[in-house]
C-alpha cells in the first residue's frame, strides 16, 4: 500500500458544518518600551514588509479583516509564518479542511484559525525556536520541539452535534441537545529545526519518514510545512515564509476520529472519553463573548472540554474512579500533553487490520467470546487501545522500532512497512498502520481466559496481583500449555488437605464468582458422600488468603512449560499425542491421552480416586503457547509415599526397613547420618501431613521399591547389609553405627531426584542424584534410561534393575504435604509439598 504523509488540518470537512466558532483574537498587550512607537534604527514592520513584497495579499487581507493591522505595524514581539499567494491558491484548490474554494467563503472563525495558527506571541529567529527557558530545561538550547501558537482555546468554541461523538457512552445524554466544547489547552505548532536535530542527534531518515519528504538538516519544518525563507527581521518581530498555508494543529484524537480508515479504532477509543464541565473556561468565554459586536456574539452556555480517562486523570465527570472501567496512558485530546521538548505517539490500525485480527487465528478468542469489537468489555478494550500509545515521541523514533518496547516493557515489533500514513499533530504523531499491536495480555497464553465468561474464577486467579501468574505467563521467550478448568468444573474441587486427613474429614469445595462484590471469589464447602460425590453444605469460605492458597496450587498444576527454539518454533504441546506424562510448573505430573480435539488429561489424584479424565472444550493458539479450556480440575494425589507404601503388600519388606528402629535412632540421636526415613517434620508453625520423607524438599522424586524377593536377595548377597533387628542387637557401638549408616544409605539410594515415568518416549541414559551420601559427603548418583516401554536403573556396582509392570505398583503417584500447623489435624493451608512417583523394581540397588 502506498504510504501517505499528511499534515493534519484542524477540522475535517465532515464536521466543519457543525462548528459555530465565535469570538475574536484579543490584541497583544505586551509591556514593552516601543509598544506604541517605532525606534529609529529599525526598518519596516511585519505588516509593511509583507505589503512591500507584493505576493502576500491574501495573508494581509486576513490580517485586515480581523483588524490586526495595527498589531503587526507597531513595535512589539511577534513571529509570523505567512504563506505567499501561490500557496493560498493551492489552499483554495482543495488544500483546506473546510472545502472552501475562495477567500470570500471563509467565516470569521476560520479566518481566526488561519491567523492564529501562523502567529507566535514572541519574537523568534528559527534557531531560537528550539530553545526553552530555564524552567523547562537546564541547558534549554536545542531541546524544544514545539511551542504554543496564538490560536487560543477561546477561539475553538464549537457546538458539538457530531453523531459519532455523541454515540460514545459518556456523551449520549447530549445526543438531543449537543454540547458546547472548547479545546483542552491552547494549540501547539510542531517545528523540526537544525538546532533540535543536532542537539538530539536525530537521523535524517527518521524525519524524512515522519514528514513524508526528504529532510535536509539545514531545513526548518513547521507543522510539516517547509520554511522556504527564514529569519526576515522586522522592527516588531520576525517573518518566516512557509511553503503552504498553516492551519491549527489538531490533537491526535481528532485525526484518528475523522480518518476514514480508522473508524473502528476510533470508536473503541471514544469509549474512554467524556465531556467535562470547565468553570474557568465558562467564565472566560462568557466574559469574551458578551455581544459587544458581531465578532463576539453572546455565548451563555456552559463550556465543556473533552478528556479521556487516563492513569493520571482516572475520574469521570462525576468524580467516579474509572480504574476498573479502563484507563489509557495518554489523553489524545490534550493539546498540552508532555512538554515543549516532547509529545506522544499513537499507532492506529486500519479498520481492515482490526477485522483481520479479530477474525484471524490470534484474535479468535475475542471473536468467540464477543462476536464484534464493539462488544468487547471496556477493561479489555483499554488494554488494547493504550498499547498502541507511546508516551514519548523522542524515544519512539522510527529508527528505534526494531527494538522498541511498549509501555509495559514488552516488544512491540513495529516495522516501517506496516505504516500506511503518518500525521504530525499538535500533541503527537499518528501512524496509521496495517497491523495491530496487541498488548502482552492479548498475546499471552492466558488471553482466552480473560474473555471467556465460563473461566472467571481462573481469570481472577491468574490475574491476581498477589499470586502473579500473569507475570510468569507473559514471557514471550517461553512456550506454555495452559489448562483452564471452567467455573463449573471448579465447583467440584476435592480439597487436598481435607482428603489427606482421612475419609471422615473429606470436603469438596465449590468455588463461586460474583462480579458485583469487591472480593468476587468465594467457596462453598460440602461434606463428601461415601461414593465420593458432593454431600451436605457446611459453610462458605470468604478468607482470600485461604482461597489463594488453593487457587495457587490449582494454577501451578495447570501450567506446563514446553520448548521454543531460536527461530521461535514451539514444541511440547500436550495435545500432539506423542508423549503421555508431562510435568507442570508446580511439579505435578499429568497424564495425557489422544491428540487434538480428542485429548484427555488426568491428574495423579484423579487416578487415585478413580475420577474420569478431563476433556478439552476448546483450544486457542497464542503467541507463547496454547490455552485449553477443560471440563474438570486436574487434581494431585493426596496419598503420601508412606501411605502408598503401607497400602500394598508387595512393598512390605522394603517399607518395614524404611520405618527403621526407634531404639537405634535414640542411640544415635545426635548423629546427622542416622535419621529416620519418615518423619512428621514438626516445627512450631508447621508439620508434615502425617509421615513424610525426611529427605524430600519442595521438588519431584522417584521412589524405587524392590520386590520382597529382591530385598531378601540383596541381604543374602551383601554381607555389609544388616536388618534393623541385627543392628539393634549389636553391642559394639562403632560397628552398630557402621551397620546403621550402611543400611540407611542403601535405603536412601532408592530415593532419586526428579520424577521419571514409564512412558512412550525413549531416552538415553541420564544420571541423577539420590538421597544417599558417600563417605566424602557427596550425594551418590544413579543412571536411568528408558526404551519407551520400561525403565532401567543402573547402580554404582553396575547392577541393573527394571520396573515390574504390575498395574497399580508402578507410575504410582504420591504427594507429601507440609501444612501450616504443628498439629496437622488443625492445618488449613498448604505450605509446600513434594511430588513423587513409586516404581516396583525387580532388584535392589547397591550404593558405593
Amino acid at each position: 500500500m502506498k504510504q501517505k504523509h499528511l499534515v493534519p488540518l484542524r477540522w475535517s470537512a465532515s464536521i466543519i458544518g457543525l462548528l459555530t466558532l465565535a469570538g475574536g483574537l484579543t490584541a497583544c498587550s505586551d509591556e514593552y518600551e516601543y509598544e506604541s512607537h517605532e525606534p529609529d534604527f529599525l526598518g519596516a514592520s511585519i505588516y509593511d514588509y509583507l505589503q512591500q513584497q507584493g505576493d502576500f495579499t491574501t495573508y494581509l487581507r486576513l490580517v485586515d479583516d480581523l483588524d490586526y493591522r495595527q498589531v503587526l505595524r507597531l513595535t512589539g514581539s511577534k513571529t509570523v509564518f505567512p504563506a505567499r499567494d501561490d500557496a493560498w491558491t493551492r489552499f483554495f484548490n482543495g488544500g483546506n479542511p473546510w472545502g472552501v474554494t475562495a477567500y470570500e467563503q471563509l467565516t470569521d472563525a476560520q479566518k481566526r484559525c488561519l491567523l492564529g495558527a501562523s502567529t507566535i506571541n514572541m519574537a523568534y529567529l528559527t534557531y531560537m525556536l528550539a530553545n526553552t527557558g530555564d524552567s523547562e530545561s537546564q541547558s534549554g538550547e536545542g531541546t524544544a520541539l514545539r511551542r504554543a501558537t496564538q490560536y487560543s482555546y477561546l477561539d475553538s468554541i464549537q457546538w458539538c452535534q457530531d453523531a459519532r461523538q455523541l454515540a460514545a457512552p459518556f456523551w449520549q445524554k447530549y445526543q438531543q441537545t449537543g454540547v458546547r466544547l472548547a479545546d483542552q489547552g491552547d494549540t501547539y505548532m510542531v517545528h523540526f529545526t537544525p538546532q533540535h536535530t543536532a542537539a538530539n542527534q536525530l537521523a535524517a531518515a527518521d524525519l524524512s519518514f515522519i514528514l513524508g519528504k526528504a529532510y535536509d538538516a539545514k531545513d526548518v519544518y513547521v507543522n510539516g510545512t517547509q520554511v522556504v525563507e527564514k529569519d526576515i527581521t522586522c522592527k516588531n518581530g520576525y517573518v518566516h515564509v512557509v511553503q503552504e498555508v498553516l492551519t491549527p494543529n489538531s490533537p491526535m484524537s481528532e485525526v484518528i476520529n475523522h480518518h476514514p480508515q480508522t473508524q473502528l479504532f476510533s470508536r473503541l477509543m471514544e469509549r474512554f472519553s467524556a465531556p467535562y464541565y470547565n468553570s474557568a473556561a465558562t467564565d472566560a468565554v462568557h466574559q469574551l463573548y458578551d455581544g459587544r459586536d458581531k465578532a463576539h456574539p453572546v455565548i451563555s452556555d456552559s463550556i465543556f472540554v473533552k478528556r479521556y480517562f487516563t492513569e493520571s486523570q482516572p475520574s469521570d465527570p462525576e468524580g467516579n474512579d474509572m480504574t476498573h472501567y479502563g484507563l489509557l496512558y495518554i489523553d489524545p485530546s490534550q493539546n498540552t500533553y508532555q512538554s515543549m521538548q516532547d509529545m506522544g505517539v499513537m499507532f492506529v490500525p486500519t479498520d481492515e487490520a482490526m477485522q483481520n485480527y479479530l477474525n484471524g487465528g490470534k484474535g479468535a478468542y475475542l471473536k468467540d467470546a464477543y462476536g464484534t469489537w464493539d462488544e468487547v468489555p471496556t477493561s479489555l478494550v483499554a488494554l488494547f487501545v493504550k498499547n498502541h500509545q507511546k508516551k514519548s515521541f523522542m524515544s519512539s523514533l522510527p529508527s528505534s522500532w526494531s527494538t522498541m518496547n511498549d509501555e509495559a516493557s514488552f516488544a512491540m515489533h513495529v516495522d516501517q512497512k506496516d505504516v500506511v500514513a503518518t500525521y504530525v499533530t499538535g500533541n503527537g504523531v499518528v501512524y496509521v498502520t496495517n497491523k495491530v499491536y496487541p498488548p502482552i495480555d492479548y498475546q499471552s497464553v492466558y488471553a482466552p481466559v480473560m474473555t471467556n465468561r465460563n473461566t472467571r474464577i481462573m481469570n481472577w486467579a491468574l490475574q491476581d496481583h498477589e499470586m502473579k501468574f500473569f507475570l510468569y505467563l507473559r514471557s514471550m521467550e517461553n512456550m506454555y500449555n495452559l489448562l483452564v478448568p471452567t467455573d463449573e468444573a471448579l465447583q467440584n474441587y476435592r480439597d487436598p488437605i481435607a482428603w489427606a486427613k482421612g475419609k471422615s474429614q473429606r470436603q469438596i469445595w465449590a468455588f463461586r464468582y460474583d462480579e458485583t462484590k469487591d472480593q468476587p471469589v468465594t467457596a462453598d464447602v460440602y461434606a463428601v458422600n461415601d461414593d465420593g460425590t458432593k454431600g451436605e453444605f457446611q459453610y462458605t469460605i470468604s478468607d482470600v488468603g485461604l482461597l489463594r492458597n488453593r487457587l495457587y496450587d490449582i494454577c501451578d498444576r495447570h501450567i506446563i512449560v514446553g520448548m521454543k527454539d531460536e527461530q521461535g518454533n514451539m514444541s511440547g504441546y500436550v495435545d500432539d499425542g506423542t508423549h503421555h506424562y508431562y510435568q507442570s510448573k508446580g511439579g505435578s505430573t499429568l497424564r495425557f491421552s489422544g491428540a487434538g480435539e480428542q485429548m484427555t488429561a488426568t491428574g495423579g489424584g484423579d487416578t487415585e480416586q478413580q475420577v474420569a479424565d478431563a476433556h478439552q472444550i476448546s483450544r486457542y493458539d497464542t503467541d507463547n503457547g496454547r490455552c485449553y479450556i477443560v471440563d474438570r480440575v486436574l487434581q494431585d494425589p493426596v496419598n503420601s509415599v508412606y501411605t502408598n507404601l503401607q497400602a500394598h503388600a508387595e512393598y512390605a519388606k522394603f517399607f518395614e526397613l524404611l520405618n527403621g528402629d526407634d531404639m537405634v535412632f535414640r542411640t544415635f540421636q545426635n548423629d546427622p547420618e542416622i535419621k529416620s526415613i519418615f518423619t512428621l517434620n514438626r516445627t512450631s508453625a508447621s508439620s508434615g501431613l502425617g509421615n513424610v520423607v525426611s529427605s524430600f524438599a519442595n521438588f519431584q522424586y522417584t521412589v524405587l521399591v524392590p520386590t520382597n524377593d529382591a530385598v531378601d536377595a540383596a541381604f543374602a548377597a551383601d554381607p555389609t547389609l544388616h536388618t534393623w533387628s541385627e543392628i539393634a542387637q549389636q553391642t559394639d557401638v562403632d560397628v552398630q553405627r557402621q551397620w546403621a549408616v550402611r543400611l540407611i544409605r542403601f535405603l536412601q539410594y532408592h530415593f532419586i531426584d526428579n520424577s521419571t515415568y514409564v512412558d512412550s518416549r525413549p531416552f538415553a541414559a541420564l544420571t541423577f542424584e539420590t538421597a544417599a551420601r558417600s563417605n566424602s559427603g557427596r550425594f551418590q548418583k544413579i543412571s536411568v534410561s528408558g526404551d519407551g516401554q520400561n525403565l532401567t536403573f543402573t547402580d554404582a556396582q553396575g547392577h541393573r534393575a527394571h520396573v515390574v509392570k504390575t498395574p497399580g505398583l508402578y507410575n504410582l503417584q504420591s504427594r507429601d504435604f507440609i501444612v501450616n500447623n504443628s498439629d496437622y489435624r488443625n492445618a488449613t493451608q498448604m505450605v509446600s509439598s513434594s511430588q513423587s512417583v513409586i516404581h516396583l523394581i525387580d532388584r535392589a540397588l547397591i550404593p558405593e
